[in-house]
């Protein structure tokens, strides 16, 4: 299942250069750049994605904006 928070990586999708980590205000982490995202169903190749910074997503690592970081 993909999160609505993750893109597969667009063909001809350049990623940004260099790779970006941002805090969001309540607690997400999004990250731009060429990503490598370990789940439990295996590595992704990733250009962009918002990361659960609360740890209550059931898509973890990606936030499914169920938890405080998603609200």
């Amino acid at each position: 299942m993909r999160s609505s928070t993750s893109r597969p990586r667009a063909r001809g999708e350049a990623p940004e250069r260099p790779t970006t980590i941002t805090g969001g205000a309540t607690g997400q982490v999004l990250v731009r750049g060429e990503l490598s995202v370990e789940t439990p169903q295996g590595v992704r190749a990733e250009t962009r994605v918002v990361l659960c910074g609360c740890g209550r997503s059931r898509l973890r690592p990606y936030c499914d904006h169920t938890g405080p970081c998603g609200q």
